[in-house]
């Protein structure tokens, strides 16, 4: 659901899916990879709060080093990837969306 909504935020944004990324529609991408990112992590965190993994403060801790702090820094790779692209001149907004699935799957997966 988070990733259909990042398409469709990213078409509002003025940024279609068949269009190239460029200097002045990279700033809406990164903002829409960003939310995603918050939006996962939200709902990863509303699932360890209902299994109780939140209740005290070393579960808060353990849960933003295993999951938030991956899955940001993945994500940020994510966004330097579509740049080094978008300076190529290669990349549209459909692969952005598979890049930010694809680092969030890996970083909700937590440590292998």
């Amino acid at each position: 659901m988070i990733f259909q909504g990042m398409e469709r935020e990213l078409f509002i944004r003025g940024v279609p899916g068949d269009k190239p990324i460029n200097e002045a529609t990279l700033p809406a991408v990164r903002t829409v990879l960003e939310n995603a990112t918050d939006d996962a992590i939200r709902v990863l965190r509303d699932i360890a709060s209902a299994r109780g993994d939140m209740d005290r403060r070393a579960g808060r801790r353990l849960f933003k080093a295993r999951y938030e702090q991956p899955a940001r820094r993945r994500v940020a790779t994510a966004i330097g990837r579509v740049e080094r692209q978008m300076r190529a001149g290669d990349i549209t907004a459909q692969p952005v969306t598979q890049f930010l699935a694809d680092a969030i799957k890996e970083a909700l997966n937590g440590p292998n």
